[in-house]
Protein backbone atom coordinates (compact mmCIF):
# COMPACT_ATOMS: atom_id res chain seq x y z
CA UNK A 1 0.00 0.00 0.00
CA UNK A 2 2.93 2.44 0.76
CA UNK A 3 4.59 1.90 -2.47
CA UNK A 4 1.91 1.95 -4.57
CA UNK A 5 0.85 5.39 -3.11
CA UNK A 6 4.35 6.37 -3.35
CA UNK A 7 4.36 6.01 -7.27
CA UNK A 8 0.75 6.69 -7.42
CA UNK A 9 2.30 10.30 -5.77
CA UNK A 10 5.20 10.63 -7.90
CA UNK A 11 2.58 10.30 -11.01
CA UNK A 12 0.50 12.80 -9.62
CA UNK A 13 3.58 15.20 -9.22
CA UNK A 14 4.77 14.84 -12.79
CA UNK A 15 1.58 15.65 -14.77
CA UNK A 16 1.50 19.71 -13.61
CA UNK A 17 5.40 20.26 -14.92
CA UNK A 18 4.42 18.17 -18.41
CA UNK A 19 1.90 20.50 -19.00
CA UNK A 20 3.88 23.55 -18.49
CA UNK A 21 6.53 22.71 -20.45
CA UNK A 22 3.98 22.07 -23.28
CA UNK A 23 2.35 25.09 -22.89
CA UNK A 24 5.89 26.93 -22.64
CA UNK A 25 7.14 25.25 -25.61
CA UNK A 26 3.76 26.75 -27.79
CA UNK A 27 4.33 30.09 -26.60
CA UNK A 28 7.55 30.12 -27.96
CA UNK A 29 6.59 28.54 -30.94
CA UNK A 30 4.08 31.20 -31.63
CA UNK A 31 6.68 34.17 -30.72
CA UNK A 32 8.88 32.83 -33.29
CA UNK A 33 6.35 32.74 -35.98
CA UNK A 34 5.53 35.71 -37.94
CA UNK A 35 2.17 38.31 -37.31
CA UNK A 36 -0.70 37.51 -39.58
CA UNK A 37 -0.60 41.17 -40.46
CA UNK A 38 2.50 41.41 -41.53
CA UNK A 39 2.53 38.34 -43.68
CA UNK A 40 0.88 36.38 -46.23
CA UNK A 41 1.33 33.24 -48.56
CA UNK A 42 0.07 35.21 -51.73
CA UNK A 43 2.09 38.52 -52.05
CA UNK A 44 -0.46 40.90 -53.72
CA UNK A 45 1.51 42.90 -56.88
CA UNK A 46 1.02 46.03 -57.52
CA UNK A 47 -0.17 46.31 -61.29
CA UNK A 48 -2.24 48.91 -62.62
CA UNK A 49 -5.95 48.66 -63.43
CA UNK A 50 -7.81 49.29 -66.54
CA UNK A 51 -11.76 49.57 -67.02
CA UNK A 52 -13.56 50.27 -70.10
CA UNK A 53 -16.35 52.88 -69.81
CA UNK A 54 -18.68 53.70 -72.19
CA UNK A 55 -20.87 56.66 -72.35
CA UNK A 56 -23.84 56.95 -74.97
CA UNK A 57 -25.66 60.19 -76.52
CA UNK A 58 -28.74 60.21 -78.24
CA UNK A 59 -29.35 62.69 -81.53
CA UNK A 60 -32.65 63.26 -81.81
CA UNK A 61 -33.95 64.51 -85.62
CA UNK A 62 -37.30 66.10 -86.39
CA UNK A 63 -39.37 64.77 -89.05
CA UNK A 64 -38.21 63.33 -92.14
CA UNK A 65 -34.83 65.52 -91.79
CA UNK A 66 -31.25 64.61 -91.88
CA UNK A 67 -29.87 67.75 -90.37
CA UNK A 68 -29.00 68.96 -86.83
CA UNK A 69 -31.56 71.12 -85.34
CA UNK A 70 -29.25 74.23 -83.40
CA UNK A 71 -30.35 72.71 -80.13
CA UNK A 72 -29.08 68.76 -81.02
CA UNK A 73 -25.62 70.35 -82.22
CA UNK A 74 -24.73 72.50 -79.09
CA UNK A 75 -25.85 69.10 -77.00
CA UNK A 76 -23.56 66.86 -78.89
CA UNK A 77 -20.79 69.56 -78.52
CA UNK A 78 -21.08 69.77 -74.87
CA UNK A 79 -21.13 65.54 -74.60
CA UNK A 80 -18.19 65.84 -76.65
CA UNK A 81 -16.17 68.62 -74.66
CA UNK A 82 -17.02 66.66 -72.07
CA UNK A 83 -16.39 62.83 -73.02
CA UNK A 84 -13.99 62.71 -75.63
CA UNK A 85 -10.91 64.29 -74.13
CA UNK A 86 -7.65 62.50 -74.51
CA UNK A 87 -6.34 60.00 -76.38
CA UNK A 88 -8.08 55.88 -77.17
CA UNK A 89 -10.85 57.59 -77.77
CA UNK A 90 -13.50 55.56 -80.40
CA UNK A 91 -17.02 56.73 -81.47
CA UNK A 92 -19.57 53.98 -82.85
CA UNK A 93 -22.48 55.52 -84.57
CA UNK A 94 -26.10 53.60 -84.67
CA UNK A 95 -29.23 54.04 -86.42
CA UNK A 96 -31.75 52.58 -88.38
CA UNK A 97 -31.25 50.99 -91.99
CA UNK A 98 -33.47 52.75 -94.28
CA UNK A 99 -32.59 55.72 -96.26
CA UNK A 100 -32.97 58.36 -93.91
CA UNK A 101 -31.87 56.65 -91.33
CA UNK A 102 -28.59 55.81 -93.14
CA UNK A 103 -28.66 60.54 -94.49
CA UNK A 104 -28.64 60.48 -90.46
CA UNK A 105 -25.77 58.84 -89.42
CA UNK A 106 -23.48 60.19 -92.18
CA UNK A 107 -24.84 63.66 -90.95
CA UNK A 108 -23.56 62.83 -87.60
CA UNK A 109 -20.52 61.35 -88.90
CA UNK A 110 -19.43 64.42 -90.65
CA UNK A 111 -19.83 66.28 -87.46
CA UNK A 112 -17.69 64.75 -85.98
CA UNK A 113 -15.05 64.93 -88.75
CA UNK A 114 -15.21 68.92 -87.92
CA UNK A 115 -14.25 68.82 -84.45
CA UNK A 116 -11.49 66.11 -85.27
CA UNK A 117 -13.10 63.10 -84.23
CA UNK A 118 -13.21 60.21 -85.89
CA UNK A 119 -16.45 57.72 -85.93
CA UNK A 120 -17.70 54.70 -87.18
CA UNK A 121 -20.53 52.92 -87.95
CA UNK A 122 -21.89 50.27 -85.36
CA UNK A 123 -23.06 47.83 -87.39
CA UNK A 124 -23.95 45.27 -84.79
CA UNK A 125 -26.58 47.61 -82.99
CA UNK A 126 -30.02 46.68 -84.08
CA UNK A 127 -32.44 49.57 -85.24
CA UNK A 128 -35.12 48.08 -82.64
CA UNK A 129 -33.38 49.47 -80.15
CA UNK A 130 -33.48 53.18 -80.78
CA UNK A 131 -35.90 55.61 -80.72
CA UNK A 132 -37.62 56.22 -83.82
CA UNK A 133 -36.06 59.46 -85.57
CA UNK A 134 -32.40 59.17 -83.66
CA UNK A 135 -29.44 58.12 -83.80
CA UNK A 136 -27.18 56.59 -80.88
CA UNK A 137 -23.61 57.55 -80.59
CA UNK A 138 -21.20 55.49 -78.08
CA UNK A 139 -17.74 56.90 -76.43
CA UNK A 140 -15.88 54.47 -75.48
CA UNK A 141 -12.47 55.22 -73.34
CA UNK A 142 -10.36 53.38 -71.09
CA UNK A 143 -9.88 54.37 -67.52
CA UNK A 144 -6.82 53.37 -65.47
CA UNK A 145 -6.57 53.44 -61.62
CA UNK A 146 -3.33 53.55 -60.09
CA UNK A 147 -2.15 50.88 -57.43
CA UNK A 148 -2.16 51.92 -54.32
CA UNK A 149 1.83 52.73 -53.10
CA UNK A 150 2.65 53.11 -49.63
CA UNK A 151 1.48 49.59 -49.18
CA UNK A 152 3.83 48.18 -45.93
CA UNK A 153 1.56 45.94 -44.73
CA UNK A 154 3.89 43.05 -44.98
CA UNK A 155 6.99 43.88 -42.41
CA UNK A 156 10.55 44.08 -44.40
CA UNK A 157 12.13 43.91 -41.54
CA UNK A 158 11.27 39.86 -40.70
CA UNK A 159 10.72 38.33 -43.98
CA UNK A 160 11.26 34.76 -43.53
CA UNK A 161 9.29 33.93 -46.79
CA UNK A 162 11.63 35.21 -48.95
CA UNK A 163 9.32 37.07 -51.53
CA UNK A 164 9.68 40.60 -52.52
CA UNK A 165 8.23 43.33 -50.36
CA UNK A 166 4.38 44.30 -50.58
CA UNK A 167 5.40 47.66 -51.48
CA UNK A 168 7.72 46.56 -54.77
CA UNK A 169 7.20 47.78 -58.07
CA UNK A 170 4.51 49.82 -56.65
CA UNK A 171 6.24 53.57 -57.99
CA UNK A 172 7.41 51.99 -61.38
CA UNK A 173 3.50 50.96 -62.09
CA UNK A 174 2.23 54.35 -61.29
CA UNK A 175 4.91 56.42 -63.08
CA UNK A 176 3.54 54.08 -66.20
CA UNK A 177 -0.30 54.85 -65.63
CA UNK A 178 0.58 58.80 -65.09
CA UNK A 179 2.73 58.47 -68.28
CA UNK A 180 0.59 56.70 -70.50
CA UNK A 181 -1.35 58.45 -73.28
CA UNK A 182 -4.28 55.63 -74.63
CA UNK A 183 -5.01 53.24 -71.57
CA UNK A 184 -6.26 51.13 -73.80
CA UNK A 185 -2.57 50.27 -74.74
CA UNK A 186 -2.25 48.70 -71.43
CA UNK A 187 -4.55 46.03 -72.18
CA UNK A 188 -3.93 45.53 -76.31
CA UNK A 189 -0.80 46.71 -77.94
CA UNK A 190 -0.69 49.20 -80.82
CA UNK A 191 -0.52 47.41 -84.37
CA UNK A 192 3.02 47.84 -86.24
CA UNK A 193 3.12 50.43 -89.05
CA UNK A 194 3.72 49.52 -92.56
CA UNK A 195 7.53 47.96 -92.90
CA UNK A 196 9.80 49.31 -95.81
CA UNK A 197 10.90 45.90 -97.37
CA UNK A 198 14.06 47.58 -99.27
CA UNK A 199 15.79 48.73 -95.77
CA UNK A 200 14.68 45.38 -94.51
CA UNK A 201 16.13 43.08 -97.19
CA UNK A 202 19.20 45.74 -97.43
CA UNK A 203 20.43 45.05 -93.39
CA UNK A 204 19.66 41.09 -94.49
CA UNK A 205 21.83 40.78 -97.68
CA UNK A 206 24.26 43.13 -95.69
CA UNK A 207 24.49 40.43 -93.09
CA UNK A 208 24.47 37.49 -95.41
CA UNK A 209 27.59 39.50 -97.16
CA UNK A 210 29.90 39.85 -93.95
CA UNK A 211 29.67 43.88 -94.92
CA UNK A 212 27.99 44.81 -91.32
CA UNK A 213 29.84 47.28 -89.59
CA UNK A 214 31.56 46.18 -86.33
CA UNK A 215 30.64 49.04 -83.12
CA UNK A 216 33.78 50.81 -82.31
CA UNK A 217 35.22 49.73 -78.83
CA UNK A 218 34.44 51.74 -75.74
CA UNK A 219 36.86 53.14 -74.19
CA UNK A 220 37.08 53.17 -69.92
CA UNK A 221 38.70 55.33 -68.16
CA UNK A 222 39.38 54.10 -64.93
CA UNK A 223 40.24 56.37 -61.60
CA UNK A 224 42.66 54.16 -60.24
CA UNK A 225 45.32 55.49 -57.35
CA UNK A 226 49.32 55.91 -57.85
CA UNK A 227 51.25 57.25 -61.14
CA UNK A 228 54.59 58.25 -61.32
Amino acid sequence: MNGRNKRLFVSRGRLPWAGILVTATLVALAACAPRSESWSNAETTQRLRVDRAQFHHTIRFQGNRADLTASESKNLDRFLARQANGQGIRIWVAGGDTLIDVRRQATVLTHLRKRGLIGKLDTDATGAALASGSVRLTLVRHVVTLPNCGDWSKNPATDRSNLPSSNFGCATSTNLGLMVADPSVLVRGTDLGPGDGDTLGRGVRQYREGKVKKAPKITTLSSGGGGK
